[in-house]
């Protein structure tokens, strides 16, 4: 079973491992890769709990229901860096 964050324009794998937040950048770790993410200014600790409030979510929700929205307090600049 697959599940998705949907934060902005861009959809991200729920798989997440760890949610990072260094320097103003967000990070997303996944068993094989990292996936840091900037924004048009620093992101702050809100935004990591948002990101870790809806992976808690999205794996909650039953089989059908595969996406959560993410809102962060900013938009996302480099979705994949």
């Amino acid at each position: 079973m697959n599940k998705f964050l949907k934060i902005g324009d861009y959809l991200y794998g729920g798989s997440v491992v760890y949610v990072g937040l260094s320097g103003g950048l967000l990070t997303l770790n996944y068993d094989d890769i990292k996936c840091v993410i900037t924004g048009a200014g620093s992101f702050v600790a809100a935004d990591k709990v948002a990101i870790e409030n809806a992976l808690v979510n999205v794996w909650a929700q039953g089989y059908t229901e595969s996406t959560i929205d993410v809102t962060l307090s900013q938009t996302i600049t480099n979705p994949f860096s």
